[in-house]
């Protein structure tokens, strides 16, 4: 069975209501978003734009995802996090570097790259002093 939460697109400039979209993802259950970005360029000839995407939890993985902002449909693109390899992320903490085709998050206390060409987690050393 599919999940459902509302997807809501307001005008920056007037903060009238411009869309709404139920977010469906079918198969596990959608329990929410760690964070959203949205990419307007991609990297090409890497990738297209991927608009917006996000971290997204689920029942048994945490995956990055593609969402279509027009319909609420989510599309994998990578799983970041499964029961064979649990991450604890830190909610709302991200950054997308569209010139480096990268997602960047906090998990497990690291700061994590998501190579969006690729799909390779990159996890970077804490820094001296830092628990």
């Amino acid at each position: 069975a599919a999940s459902s939460v509302a997807l809501y697109t307001i005008d920056a400039v007037t903060g009238e209501l411009v869309q709404q979209a139920p977010l469906l993802f079918a198969g596990t259950s959608f329990q929410g978003f760690a964070s959203l970005e949205y990419d307007a360029a991609g990297r090409p000839p890497l990738y297209d734009a991927m608009g917006l995407i996000g971290i997204a939890l689920l029942d048994e993985s945490v995956e990055l995802v593609r969402v279509d902002s027009a319909t609420g449909r989510m599309t994998p693109h990578m799983v970041l996090f499964d029961e064979a390899f649990p991450g604890m992320l830190t909610g709302g903490v991200s950054a997308l570097a569209a010139a480096q085709g990268a997602y960047y998050f906090v998990a497990q206390g690291r700061l994590v790259s998501a190579d969006l060409a690729t799909k390779v987690l990159s996890f970077y050393r804490k820094a001296p002093g830092v628990a």
